[in-house]
């Protein structure tokens, strides 16, 4: 069989009439929206047979709606496809006949001589451009454009994203986790990639791990930018900000006995030290601390050349608001320049941008000044209906390690805690995404009971209140 990447449109269609085909064509239904899992194919009689978690899912079929011809599949003797394919189903909504929409591709495990996916040689230029000229590297590469297709920018911003990628850049760090788009939150990349690239702040507003962090993280990926950051208080200062001024006696403990007898004794070398570090130490010498936002403000190349970059305020709305509108409204403003105390004036490089992320309504938020946040583009992250998703997202290399069982067990109980939720029955700080992940990785990683790691992660971490009914539900999914 030749080694290769084919992708293949076409329909699957369930046969309610087969083994746990009413039970699989429910899974579908519960679990609404992007999955990546593994299926397998069968060559029985019966037809080509999917098959999903060892349960038959129905027969592929071609746009014409015949059998697909698998002529290129290698079948055991028992008549068992042993090619795996990955499967990315877009959208699963049961329609006429019961089909459902969805994307194959076939993996070939020997990637030796494999052809690339005739979908991406449209970028091949400037992919070939921007490696030959050592911005990237192919690895990086290969994760953007993945990370691009599964949020579904389209060809024109792709193009864009690469275009930014036009120097070598340092600083630029890798995300946690790339973020992996929502039913909800399905445009939010497409937009935030245009805001960045034309400057324009923009704020992430959503509850907790709904992925504000790691969508701002995985957009300085794409763009190649480094980003820093400052996790708002209500007790900050402009220092906080600008960084403070503090002073330096190191000299006084350079004056040490070794050196004093070196220059007494009229080594040169160590008299003019000491005459150094002694008139240093007589005066007190004032030193700018650091400053993660004059860090931002001076981001340039080899040549002195000012580079983009990103200044993300976490937790936005901890802030006090007049602190905010004081220090960021003219930098805001779109103004080249912020006089900064104990450095003056400061360049502010107008391709350079501000992220905002909040969580609306949590406890110690403050009001911000309307003016303010009027200045900012705000994108409202929704909890998704699916957390399959996310968990993969967050799992990144790992992912591929849990079993799809581990998968449907937790998106079920996420699904059934977020119906609580929106029933009024328990509060949306039990929607802890982040501790699911930590849940699963940790249960997998140790061969241990996920029922109890969700408790350490998710349960235990929730309002005194909603616990009792959270752990009831982790009891009867567990059972």
């Amino acid at each position: 069989m030749a080694n290769k990447e084919i992708k293949i449109t076409g329909r699957i269609k369930v046969l309610p009439t087969t083994a746990a085909g009413n039970d699989v064509l429910n899974w579908f239904n519960e679990n609404s929206g992007d999955f990546a899992g593994k299926i397998t194919i069968s060559s029985k009689p019966m037809g080509k047979m999917a098959v999903l978690d060892d349960k038959p899912i129905g027969i592929i079929q071609g746009n014409d709606g015949k059998p697909y011809p698998c002529s290129e599949l290698n079948f055991d003797d028992k008549g068992n496809c042993v090619d795996d394919y990955s499967v990315t189903i877009t959208g699963v909504v049961p329609g006429v006949a019961k089909t459902m929409s969805m994307v194959l591709v076939k993996n070939v495990i020997e990637a030796e001589n494999s052809v690339v996916d005739s979908d991406l040689t449209i970028f091949a230029a400037e992919i070939e451009r921007i490696i030959s000229s050592g911005i990237r590297t192919q690895a990086e590469i290969d994760l953007m454009m993945q990370s691009m297709k599964q949020n579904e920018l389209s060809d024109a911003e792709i193009f864009a994203v690469l275009a930014y990628n036009n120097q070598k850049r340092v600083g630029v760090k890798y995300p946690k986790a790339f973020y992996f788009k929502t039913k909800k939150n399905e445009k939010h990349m497409r937009r935030m990639v245009q805001f960045a690239i034309e400057g324009r702040a923009f704020l992430l507003e959503g509850g907790q791990s709904v992925g504000k962090n790691v969508a701002a993280e995985t957009l300085c990926f794409w763009l190649n930018i480094p980003w820093f950051l400052v996790t708002m208080s209500a007790d900050m200062s402009p220092d906080d900000i600008y960084g403070g001024k503090s002073t330096d006696n190191s000299a006084g403990k350079m004056l040490t006995l070794d050196l004093a007898t070196k220059a007494m004794s009229g080594d040169k070398d160590a008299q003019i030290l000491y005459d150094l570090y002694k008139a240093q130490a007589a005066s007190v010498r004032i030193v700018l601390d650091e400053s993660e936002f004059c860090h931002w403000l001076e981001v340039k190349d080899e040549s002195d050349k000012p580079l983009p970059a990103a200044f993300i305020l976490n937790e936005l709305n901890m802030a006090d608001p007049n602190l905010l509108a004081g220090v960021f409204n003219q930098v805001l403003d779109g103004t080249s320049f912020i006089s900064v105390p104990g450095r003056g004036r400061m360049y502010v490089n107008p391709a350079s941008f501000i992220i905002g992320t909040q969580n609306p309504g949590f406890e110690g938020t403050q009001t911000q000044n309307q003016a303010t946040i009027s200045r900012f583009g705000v994108f409202q992250f929704g909890y998704p209906e699916n957390i399959i998703g996310p968990l993969r997202a967050g799992l990144g290399d790992f992912a591929d390690k849990v079993p799809g069982v581990v998968y449907n067990q937790v998106n079920k109980l996420y699904m059934e805690t977020l119906a609580a939720v929106n029933s009024g029955e328990i509060s949306d700080a039990c929607l802890n995404i982040r501790g699911y992940v930590a849940a699963v990785r940790t249960a997998v990683k140790w061969n241990d009971e996920l029922a109890d790691h969700i408790m350490l992660n998710v349960v235990n971490g929730c309002p005194v209140a909603d616990q009792a009914v959270l752990a009831q539900k982790v009891a009867l999914h567990f059972e």
